[in-house]
């Protein structure tokens, strides 16, 4: 029996880590793509609805939109305030349109604890900060949050959302994740399947009670589009000081809980330019969803929603 055991559990290994080199074929092929000058990478959260706005921008979604979740390909998504999104516009257009439009979840997993007072939710062993103290979470309840990870490793998020389905995801480096894990009282089924990926990776996985088992594994690249040289990017500047040493002079206001938002324009070799972006002066869009243009698209609109709620339907 043992040796069965032992045979299914390396198999099950193998089959992996196929999955793993399928998946990293993939990401190449990703970072070969040129978008070209034209183009414009934004990474922030929804403010409001025209369609969606983020970091000042009103983002289009047609039918052409290839929508994603946590990398996974979507049909529709029904938008909310503080969601964050990773979008590829084409600014060749009078209209802002997005070719390709992720949504993205900081962390995902069941909550192990629940700090009314200082409004601080532990899930998988990481601290989530957030905006609200009045939440009624529950011990056990799985969370997707929106966010962004300071320098002190607090998610500090915009918004959060109950699933009724227990699911898993987690990013970050590989070691860090392997001891969070374990302190909260966790064990992962294959851990060293972990250090096959190097640098920062994209965990998802259930629990089957207090043993985590992975189902994907993903590089995790600090751009989400290859080929870009203009970005507008809400996050902390530690996270991209690597990328843009400017931002390395850039003090963050972790402890506003305020993450940055800057612009960077790159040159033909590469050299960047940036500027930091004052969200107090950018539109931020309606607080309900107005429905799509009739005129553009040729439909009729769609009725308002509850406030903070969009439609991500094709148009």
């Amino acid at each position: 029996m043992k040796l069965i055991k032992l045979g299914l559990i390396s198999l099950a290994s193998l089959l992996l880590v196929a999955c793993l080199s399928t998946q990293r074929e993939q990401l190449a092929a990703l970072d070969d793509d040129d978008y070209g000058i034209g183009g414009t990478g934004i990474v922030g959260s929804v403010t409001g609805f025209g369609s969606i706005f983020v970091n000042g921008v009103e983002v289009e979604i047609t039918r052409q939109t290839r929508l994603s979740l946590n990398g996974q390909a979507v049909d529709d998504h029904d938008f909310a305030i503080g969601e964050t999104v990773e979008v590829l516009t084409q600014d060749a257009n009078p209209y802002t349109d997005a070719l390709q439009l992720n949504i993205r979840h900081e962390i995902i997993g069941p909550v192990s604890d629940w700090n009314q007072a200082t409004a601080i939710l532990e899930i998988l062993g990481q601290q989530v900060q957030l905006v609200d103290h009045s939440g009624q979470w529950q011990q056990g309840q799985t969370l997707a949050v929106s966010g962004y990870r300071d320098a002190n490793g607090i998610i500090q998020a915009r918004h959060v959302k109950p699933l009724a389905e227990p699911r898993i995801l987690l990013r970050g480096e590989a070691e860090q994740l392997t001891a969070r894990i374990k302190a909260a009282g966790y064990t992962i089924a294959d851990p060293s399947v972990l250090a096959s990926i190097e640098g920062p990776l994209r965990l998802t996985g259930r629990l089957n009670q207090s043993r985590l088992e992975i189902e994907r594994l993903n590089s995790e690249r600090l751009l989400p589009y290859a080929g870009i040289r203009h970005w507008k990017i809400e996050g902390f500047a530690y996270r991209y000081g690597t990328r843009w040493g400017e931002l390395s002079a850039v003090a963050d206001t972790a402890t506003a809980n305020q993450p940055l938002m800057f612009e960077v324009r790159l040159d033909q070799q590469g050299r960047a330019k940036l500027q930091i972006m004052d969200r107090t002066r950018l539109p931020q869009g309606a607080q309900q969803y107005r429905g799509p243009n009739p005129t553009r698209f040729g439909i009729k609109p769609k009725p308002s929603g509850p406030s903070g709620k969009g439609s991500g339907r094709r148009r």
